[in-house]
């Protein structure tokens, strides 16, 4: 994506799949449980890991009111 910030709400499975190092099929799931009302609660993605959410948050991403 080209902004520095983006939300995990709206982005499209494409562009959170594009994300380095995070697993295309984790894309996916994270657009199969939304809205998230938090960061934390994209923790409860079945496959997420702490690993994940690190990656994830390097990567610019936010969570905006669904």
């Amino acid at each position: 994506m080209d902004t520095a910030f983006f939300d995990l709400n709206k982005a499209n499975e494409n562009d959170i799949r594009a994300i380095q190092d995070l697993p295309a099929d984790l894309g996916k799931a994270i657009c199969d449980h939304r809205p998230f009302s938090s960061m934390e609660a994209v923790r409860n993605v079945p496959g997420m890991t702490d690993d994940m959410m690190d990656i994830l948050l390097r990567a610019g991403a936010t969570v905006g009111n669904g």
